[in-house]
């Protein structure tokens, strides 16, 4: 029985321990099956590993990141990683490195972006994560790298921050203004070029609504129902479109400007862009050029003018002047006795013309002697209706011509060139006589009031609706003169020695009733 039990005993013993040699065998198999796939998985994953020891020397690369790099396992294995994949050059890569490795050391784990060089010396960016890397004991024996490949990404993201710095300058740095709403109206983009020109900082203007800011109020009502439109229908008429339109700066100045505004539409939220331009200096320019132009267009016309009234009126007397020397000629030679009545009405007319051509020239010298500025002006005190009536109007009662004068109001003292004066007063009564063809008596009436104001009226033919706003212009004759003697000169004269006195004048005048020339000098 003793014996029985010592055979039981081993026998039990036997078959435990066949029982763990068959237990260990199959933890092996398990465990080099384990290997194999996990070896096949780090193989076959798209992310490259690379495992080192604590002195950073290569132990393990996975396909994936031979395939990265361009290297043989045996080329890698015992080398230092830095030395093999860091150029000298690259210091952000080195201060990186030395940073995440004692973070290893220290048993942390961590990830960063790095730049390596390949076998070629082909520049890679990749995103590592690092972990450390323990034996079974527990013990640090080194670090396990997983690497992503994100060369193609980097570069995407190196050329969008170059397009956004681009973009961000053009912004910052463009002439044009430019602003965007969101479907609300209100304003969330304000360039630095719309500070300068509407007057508002980005952060005053920042989320207020563009219709009660910068929009004109009889603008406004258009631009909600323009916005409303193109948010309903998605058709706008003056978008993708140049237009010229005003708007208002900070401080309620309104002013012209060039407008672009384009619709932008992003998840499922409409925007709109504007760049805005200001013209008004464009404007002016524009204003000036054409006012540029109205003035050459008159000066061709003065000059025709100018030929065509010269050629007459130089013509005219000169042909009478002849005619009439011509005259008294033959008279002195061809008759023994004289008719002095025939002679001293050849001399009259030659006086005449010689007067109406000494007139010419003297109102050509006087236009000359305005646009030079050069016109002596030399006002004094006086008291315009006593001075009228005192050295003007007794030369044209001594000529026959009755002309009336009335006067309204307290008298005072005006500051009046006395030269100048009688020079208007004179063209304006002269003009009056000469174009009353019905014998009608010209009037002059002076109010005394807040200002001086006289008043020459004829009763004779009138001015044309027309040709009345081109009266005062140098050379130009009214259409329906026909005939009458005249230069264009006189009211040109006239128009330009009021201004001298800081007065106005202006005229009233009716076809076949008659003309009021008015004249205002200030009081003071």
């Amino acid at each position: 029985i003793g014996q029985f039990g010592i055979n039981l005993e081993n026998n039990f013993a036997f078959q435990n321990l066949e029982k763990e040699i068959k237990l260990r065998k199959n933890a092996q198999n398990s465990l080099k099956s384990n290997e194999e796939k996990y070896s096949r998985i780090i193989d076959n994953i798209e992310l490259g590993l690379m495992e080192v020891d604590t002195e950073e020397i290569i132990q393990y690369a996975n396909k994936p990141f031979l395939d990265l790099t361009g290297y043989r396992l045996e080329e890698l294995i015992g080398k230092e990683a830095k030395s093999v994949f860091i150029a000298k050059e690259y210091e952000d890569s080195k201060r990186i490195l030395t940073t995440q490795n004692s973070q290893r050391k220290e048993g942390r784990s961590g990830s960063y972006e790095i730049k390596i060089l390949d076998k070629y010396g082909d520049e890679k960016w990749v995103i590592v994560s690092g972990a450390p890397n323990y034996n079974e004991h527990g013990e640090l024996i080194g670090s396990i790298g997983i690497h992503l490949d994100v060369t193609e990404e980097k570069k995407l993201r190196e050329e969008n921050e170059f397009k956004n710095t681009q973009l961000q300058k053009l912004f910052e740095k463009s002439l044009d203004a430019l602003i965007s709403i969101d479907s609300e109206g209100k304003i969330f983009e304000w360039s630095p070029q719309a500070e300068k020109i509407f007057g508002y900082t980005a952060d005053e203007i920042y989320g207020a609504e563009l219709t009660s800011t910068i929009v004109p109020q009889n603008y406004r009502g258009a631009h909600k129902n323009g916005m409303d439109h193109y948010l309903a229908t998605g058709h706008g008429p003056v978008l993708n479109k140049r237009i010229e339109i005003t708007a208002l700066k900070k401080g309620g100045e309104e002013f012209p400007i060039e407008l672009t505004v384009f619709p932008l539409g992003f998840k499922e939220e409409q925007y709109f862009t504007a760049f805005v331009r200001d013209i008004t200096e464009i404007k002016k320019s524009k204003e000036n050029m054409e006012k540029a132009l109205e003035r050459q267009k008159e000066l061709n016309e003065m000059k025709s003018q100018f030929i065509s009234m010269t050629s007459h009126e130089l013509r005219t007397p000169l042909t009478t002047i002849k005619t009439n020397t011509e005259l008294l000629s033959y008279q002195f030679n061809q008759h023994d006795i004289l008719d002095r009545t025939k002679l001293k009405k050849n001399i009259e007319r030659v006086d005449n013309n010689v007067e109406r051509l000494n007139n010419l020239i003297n109102n050509i010298l006087v236009i000359g002697k305005l646009d030079s500025q050069k016109v002596p002006f030399a006002p004094e005190q006086l008291i315009a209706s006593d001075f009228i009536a005192e050295n003007i109007l007794p030369d044209y009662r001594h000529q026959g011509h009755s002309i009336s004068m009335k006067t309204e109001g307290d008298k005072f003292h005006s500051y009046i060139d006395k030269s100048l004066f009688t020079q208007i007063l004179n063209n304006l009564i002269e003009n009056a006589i000469k174009y009353t063809v019905n014998g009608k008596t010209p009037e002059i009436q002076i109010t005394y009031g807040d200002e001086l104001e006289i008043h020459v009226i004829d009763h004779g033919m009138g001015i044309p609706e027309a040709d009345q706003k081109k009266l005062f212009h140098t050379f130009f004759r009214a259409s329906n003169v026909g005939n009458i003697k005249g230069t264009g000169l006189g009211l040109a004269i006239v128009h330009e020695f009021v201004q001298l006195h800081h007065g106005s004048i202006e005229v009233h005048s009716k076809e076949a009733v008659g003309t009021t020339f008015i004249i205002k000098f200030p009081k003071k």
